[in-house]
């Protein structure tokens, strides 16, 4: 419904940009690397973290997914990328 939303209210040719949960990463909660930051940006670990947790209950992505999903709501995927150390997947596509 939020992307069938996105396409009625963009323009054509314009682009929207989702940042979803990765079904594809690691057993552990956070990475390393993620967590290595605490003492430099705590709230971002956290914020990392609860994000893990949270996605559980509602659905992480894989590629296939978010491709899927932008195409019933009428968009044209552009691309799919891995970012925040495999957490996440950036997702870009256009109306």
């Amino acid at each position: 419904a939020v992307l069938r939303e996105v396409k009625r209210v963009l323009r054509p040719g314009s682009r929207c940009a989702f940042l979803e949960p990765n079904v594809n990463t690691f057993d552990t909660l956070v990475p390393p690397e993620i967590l290595n930051q605490v003492f430099q940006d705590a709230r971002f670990v956290l914020a990392m973290t609860l994000w893990r947790l949270y996605s559980r209950t509602y659905g992480r992505f894989d590629e296939d997914r978010f491709r899927s999903v932008f195409t019933a709501a009428g968009l044209t995927p552009i691309r799919c990328e891995t970012t925040l150390s495999g957490l996440g997947l950036f997702g870009i596509a256009e109306a």
